[in-house]
């Protein structure tokens, strides 16, 4: 961000600004526990200003095994949860699959996307969405 606003180049310092900002609130919204996530993937979005941040966290033989953030190209008026159901889809067209997934948000194809990833991987996936605490 730095580096772009010393070149001048004021739009992708704002765009490496906003991706920044919305990373910090994700990982300091998000409280997992840990000890129920044996082989899971947790994904959380976060929009604002019609750009969205996704959060894949990675959870194998219940340990952290990292995150990666994903900031998916769409129109600035669509849902969050639009958003994530179409992330979902297409995030694992072409990765193994965990037994859970556990999402941020409600989204309307769960059954139609549970269904398509237990006939590719020959296992029962179940998406989940997590409890929000206030």
């Amino acid at each position: 961000m730095e580096k772009a606003s010393g070149d001048l180049d004021f739009e992708k310092a704002t765009i490496l600004r906003d991706r920044i900002k919305s990373l910090n609130i994700i990982q300091s919204s998000q409280r997992i526990n840990e000890a129920n996530l044996i082989e899971a993937d947790v994904i959380a979005g976060y929009k604002e200003s019609g750009k969205t941040c996704i959060q894949v966290f990675f959870y194998r033989s219940k340990q952290n095994w990292g995150n990666q953030a994903f900031f998916p190209k769409h129109d600035p008026d669509e849902r969050l949860s639009n958003i994530i159901n179409s992330f979902v889809s297409q995030f694992y067209e072409n990765k193994s699959v965990p037994s859970s997934i556990i999402l941020s948000e409600e989204i309307k194809e769960k059954i139609l996307i549970e269904k398509t990833l237990s006939q590719k991987e020959g296992k029962q996936i179940n998406i989940s969405v997590a409890k929000k605490r206030l």
